[in-house]
């Protein structure tokens, strides 16, 4: 398929996606990328709670009048104090560990046309995609300079961990620490059984699933409130998408919550996605009354074994943290990628940007005149070269 075949439509109103929900995720089984963050539901939930000042920018791909992409952006002004800059991002990355562009097919002349409508379209001055995986077109084209006419890409790769289900559990286990682990958890699993009896189960209705949703953000908040990154159920949107998006994913049997209770109290719960025979856990909480058990870690584990023997392919658990090592086995990458057009306020902001970068370096560790030294070279490699992009494994 040429695309010189290919129309784009720009949609600006939520309304009138209602007609494309069926489509939309239909085109979402047969992406590169296929996570519940891209369905109809997570990104038009988000962006009514969260669409504050910004507009809709979504772009439909059509071949001879039927859908074949979408592009599943929003138009804000972020930037520096005073210099704010016209900013194409995906709808709901901030909540979402993955995010890309929705093409069932043709993804070559798809992002081609996408890069060539968005070229010609002078209301951006730049172009953020944040989490978007590494093994998707969308990142390998943005980051080739053959196909990408403009001022600058960056790269920031984060690493992410997940797993693979096949096999049997106590194969999976040999590989990953198992003295380690069968140390810590049989310690946690004991120091837990002393506050009482241990039940785990799975919310299967929308009564009980909203009911122990409040019991997650009251627990959420506990948890993190101490700490220098407060919970982000401290606001009230949060809570609302969250109640709002959970049932019309449960109906669809793509999202989970699984509950651990110490007798009658909930002490730790973990919420994610199911897509197909693929999981990905969301967010996790515990109360910090029973910490000396680890209700997180017993509730994970849990989770982790039961999943070898109900179809689950891969459990893919996030971000990188040390602890995740007790089940993750293998690690992935995403990216964050900017671009900017060859326009005078993309080069202001650009400068200002790494302006402020460098004002936040560490200069007394390795000295003012080093650090500028080294981090002059550093940009002059980056705004010249496309960035180097490194696969991990497990």
């Amino acid at each position: 398929m040429s695309k010189k075949s290919l129309q784009i439509e720009r949609i600006a109103e939520a309304a009138d996606l209602e007609k494309l929900k069926e489509i939309w995720n239909a085109l979402l089984e047969r992406n590169a990328t296929r996570t519940v963050e891209l369905t109809y539901e997570w990104q038009m939930t988000y962006w009514k709670h969260f669409k504050q000042n910004a507009e809709l920018f979504i772009l439909v791909v059509k071949a001879d009048e039927a859908v074949i992409a979408l592009a599943p952006l929003k138009l804000t002004k972020t930037g520096l104090p005073g210099i704010p800059i016209r900013t194409l991002e995906f709808i709901a990355a901030s909540e979402s560990n993955y995010q890309d562009f929705i093409i069932g097919e043709n993804s070559d002349a798809v992002l081609a046309t996408l890069r060539d409508y968005l070229k010609c379209n002078n209301l951006w001055a730049r172009l953020k995609l944040n989490h978007v995986p590494e093994s998707s077109p969308t990142a390998r084209f943005f980051l080739d300079s053959q196909s990408i006419p403009f001022l600058h890409r960056v790269a920031e790769v984060e690493r992410c961990t997940y797993l693979e289900t096949d096999g049997s559990w106590e194969k999976h286990v040999e590989g990953l620490h198992k003295k380690k682990r069968e140390h810590t958890i049989n310690n946690r699993r004991r120091a837990l059984q002393k506050f009482g009896d241990i039940i785990l189960y799975h919310c299967t209705d929308k009564e009980q699933l909203e009911f122990d949703l409040q019991s997650f953000f009251a627990l959420h908040c506990k948890r993190w409130n101490p700490t220098d990154t407060p919970s982000q159920f401290n606001d009230k949107r949060y809570r609302e998408f969250y109640l709002e998006v959970s049932p019309q994913l449960q109906s669809k049997g793509q999202v989970d919550l699984f509950v651990l209770r110490v007798s009658n109290t909930p002490v730790a719960l973990l919420y994610s996605f199911l897509f197909r025979e693929d999981c990905q856990w969301q967010l996790i909480t515990y109360d910090t009354d029973y910490s000396r058990g680890s209700p997180a870690i017993i509730l994970q584990e849990a989770f982790v074994k039961e999943a070898f023997t109900t179809g689950i392919r891969t459990i893919d658990d996030g971000y990188y943290y040390h602890y995740k090592e007790l089940w993750a086995d293998k690690m992935k990458n995403r990216l964050n990628i900017e671009v900017y057009p060859k326009k005078p306020i993309s080069y202001l902001f650009y400068g200002f940007k790494c302006m402020l970068s460098f004002l936040k370096m560490n200069l007394k560790k390795i000295g003012p005149l080093r650090s500028l030294v080294r981090y002059i070279r550093h940009q002059a490699r980056t705004f010249s070269k496309r960035v180097p992009i490194t696969t991990y494994s497990g």
